[in-house]
């Protein structure tokens, strides 16, 4: 039941009343459970206007394109808790503003047509809870999505940052150079070097160096210091330091190691 507006002279008034009452109707998606609701009491707490702050819609992006759900869900929730802290907006203008906030959203992450199709379901009846669900359920899609770009993206980085390495590990290799080989800033391609194999750019490149100066040393007569220059290192004082670092011994024992197991294979 809806209770219009209350009237000094209903005969005179009863149009204003009627249509008060028409609206208070659709207040019932705030409360669905509610037996009756009166204009006198929502009205007067329906606030002209409200509006979601970028900074808000900036937090929303960050958590999508980190990947938490639960945290996009808790923002969510602030989000709408504040917008309500004022009274309770007109519904119409209430679902439509944050319908444009998951549209920009989307949008950002270039996702628009997997935005409109979700929003064009038919869901049945709606109220505040059904309409939080939805966008819970707005959320779980676009951060799969996301997850599933980004896996997508990894491997494609991971496979071209290998090459790279394997075609120019003899060359010297700036973070400036490669970075602006793969079009991005060193601080990002550091990072995302760092995010997907696990550690860092010299690191992937020193692992590259002593992975072919072990195959030289067992697959040829190359001199040590031949060795050092082939696999990046003018140095090969330096190089011998590495290669004991890494590997435990020095190139020359490394070579003497593998002679013995030669020889006590054909013995």
């Amino acid at each position: 039941m809806c209770l219009g507006k209350t009237a000094d002279n209903l005969f005179l008034q009863i149009e204003e009343c009627y249509r008060s009452a028409v609206n208070v109707m659709d207040y019932h998606f705030y409360f669905p459970e509610a037996a009756v609701l009166s204009a006198k009491t929502i009205l007067s707490n329906s606030p002209a206007e409200f509006g979601i702050g970028l900074a808000e819609e900036e937090a929303l992006k960050d958590a999508v394109k980190n990947t938490d759900y639960g945290e996009a869900c808790c923002l969510t929730d602030r989000i709408i808790q504040r917008c309500l802290d004022g009274g309770y907006p007109e519904p119409d203008k209430f679902r439509s503003g944050l319908q444009s906030l998951f549209r920009h959203i989307s949008l950002f992450f270039q996702m628009e047509d997997a935005f409109e199709q979700f929003w064009q379901q038919e869901d049945g009846e709606e109220n505040i809870g059904t309409f939080k669900n939805k966008l819970y359920a707005l959320l779980e899609l676009l951060v799969k999505k996301t997850e599933e770009k980004k896996q997508d993206r990894n491997s494609g980085f991971a496979e071209r940052f290998r090459s790279y390495l394997e075609q120019h590990y003899s060359e010297d290799i700036p973070l400036e150079d490669i970075a602006a080989a793969f079009a991005l800033t060193p601080t990002y391609f550091s990072n995302l070097v760092k995010e997907i194999t696990g550690d860092s750019f010299s690191r992937n490149l020193i692992e590259v160096r002593m992975k072919k100066a072990r195959s030289m040393l067992q697959e040829t007569d190359f001199r040590i210091y031949e060795i050092a220059r082939k696999t990046g290192y003018e140095d090969v004082k330096y190089f011998n330091r590495v290669f004991k670092k890494e590997n435990g011994i020095t190139p020359m024992q490394f070579r003497e190691e593998i002679i013995k197991i030669r020889r006590g294979t054909h013995e």
